[in-house]
């Protein structure tokens, strides 16, 4: 007999779903704290976007991973702007296009991965400010466009980071 693990999104106050072209963004409004745990996948089919509300920031308890097809974006107040109230997760950029990473603050990732086919999608795109991953890349495939902004791997000497690498590559395009 299989087992299965089942996960079932329940909306509140704390979550709001916007649909386009087929692709969903997920809003935490701050309400509460997305978790998910060790061994949890999350995939949305489209985006997630964490914004403050009533002066609380949207958060993410993340242990388990999370995967997007289309924007990470980070618009919660400068007061405590990193969207992950803890993290051991990963958070996995797997569009068929262009994603970006942007909003109007930095977050810093635990495990980040790369994993676009080049061939079919766009690049991922740092939109706006720079960004850290405390612990590990993982480029697995496609490209970062740094557009100008810098992506800190590790947060210091004692704590470098690693870059898992099978293809891809990073580059800059400083605009105009």
């Amino acid at each position: 007999m299989k087992s299965s693990k089942k996960i079932f999104l329940m909306l509140s106050a704390w979550c709001a779903i916007q649909t386009t072209n087929a692709q969903v963004t997920v809003y935490n409004d701050g309400m509460a704290t997305v978790s998910i745990a060790s061994g949890f996948t999350i995939s949305i089919l489209g985006g997630y976007t964490s914004q403050t509300k009533t002066g609380v920031n949207g958060k993410i308890d993340n242990q388990g991973t999370l995967q997007l097809t289309t924007d990470w974006t980070n618009n919660n107040s400068a007061a405590t702007p990193n969207s992950f109230s803890t993290s051991a997760g990963r958070v996995i950029f797997n569009g068929t296009g262009t994603q970006t990473i942007g909003g109007t603050n930095s977050t810093t990732f635990y495990n980040l991965t790369f994993n676009n086919d080049p061939a079919s999608a766009g690049d991922v795109t740092l939109a706006s400010n720079n960004y850290v991953v405390s612990n590990n890349i993982t480029m697995t495939r496609g490209n970062v466009n740094l557009n100008g902004r810098t992506l800190t791997l590790g947060t210091g000497t004692a704590t470098p980071g690693t870059l898992s690498y099978t293809a891809g590559f990073m580059y800059s395009n400083t605009g105009t």
